[in-house]
């Protein structure tokens, strides 16, 4: 239950790859190269409900739900 104590996600997006990381453990790795956009991004955080993952609302899900960050971290790498 993730819910129970904080969390760090992490995301390193290179040109070749991009993995996605929880508590320091790779979790997931896209490596199709021709669908790695290499367009400018931005950071979107939401907390969205239902879907595939973790599912659609039960009875017992508590509203309003909350979701709270102590930080977000990001950096470019520059080139050499």
């Amino acid at each position: 239950d993730l819910s129970l104590d904080w969390h760090v996600y992490a995301m390193d997006w290179e040109k070749d790859a991009i993995v996605w990381y929880l508590d320091g453990v790779e979790q997931w790795r896209y490596v199709d190269v021709g669908k790695i956009s290499r367009e400018p991004m931005y950071l979107l955080m939401n907390l969205a409900v239902g879907g595939d993952w973790p599912g659609s609302p039960a009875a017992d899900t508590v509203f309003p739900a909350s979701m709270l960050v102590d930080y977000v971290r990001v950096w470019q790498e520059t080139s050499p």
